[in-house]
């Protein structure tokens, strides 16, 4: 593994390397379950959405400029180091389950039908 640690540098498996050395150190294997760990990503995501709560846009924009963005930052690397874990343990392939993901999206989700527009891919046009 690299010195430089930022995106560029560091893989996935590096990143799930790291953070299930820091679980097995501490002997947590036996708490982080499947059903634990999404429990926990759901908290983590909570605490995220906490920082955003009833902002308007104008505050949005501060919020992610300010030195909030250090606590957003933690957040997010909580959020993240689950998903790794969650994933390992459960034998996902990051890289596969989002190139797939993005293959079922880009038939759910054309472009000449769904450029600039927000709505879900079940949902009728006459619906919105």
């Amino acid at each position: 593994m690299t010195d430089i640690w930022d995106d560029k540098n560091i893989t996935i498996s590096d990143l799930q390397d790291l953070v299930m050395d820091f679980v097995h150190k501490r002997d947590w294997e036996q708490f982080h379950s499947p059903k634990n760990l999404s429990m926990a990503i759901g908290s983590e995501v909570g605490e995220l959405m906490a920082h955003f709560r009833w902002m308007n846009s104008k505050e949005e924009e501060e919020a992610e400029k300010s030195e909030n963005i250090t606590e957003i930052s933690y957040e997010v690397a909580d959020i993240m180091m689950l998903l790794l874990e969650f994933a390992k343990i459960t034998d996902i392939d990051i890289t596969q389950a989002v190139k797939k993901k993005l293959e079922i999206n880009e038939v759910r989700y054309s472009v000449d039908e769904f450029k600039g527009k927000n709505h879900k891919y079940n949902r009728k046009k006459e619906q919105y």
